[in-house]
């Protein structure tokens, strides 16, 4: 990315292409799984120093907390600490 861009990153190039087109020009998509160790990390070898980074990825589970079972809770759980950790240790190596 170029100085002063904003990237965004996405599993699915529709939603990539949506946000893209909302946000105007400067955008940068990546289609990356952020579950993915390996996904993440070739994304920060690819984008290269940045200087904020957002994660708002989760599996989505549309249900009260009060009636969702253990494998759901544990999927949408699972899915904002992988983004987590494997975006910052991503990012550390570099």
């Amino acid at each position: 990315m170029t100085q002063s861009q904003v990237g965004i990153a996405s599993r699915t190039a529709e939603r990539l292409k949506h946000a893209a087109t909302r946000l105007g020009g400067g955008v940068d998509t990546f289609q990356v799984d952020v579950r993915n160790e390996e996904d993440m990390a070739a994304l920060f070898e690819r984008v290269g120093p940045i200087d904020h980074l957002v994660f708002s990825a989760a599996s989505a589970v549309l249900t009260p907390l009060s009636d969702m079972a253990m494998a759901d809770f544990r999927t949408l759980l699972g899915s904002k600490l992988a983004a987590t950790t494997f975006g910052s240790s991503a990012r550390q190596k570099k």
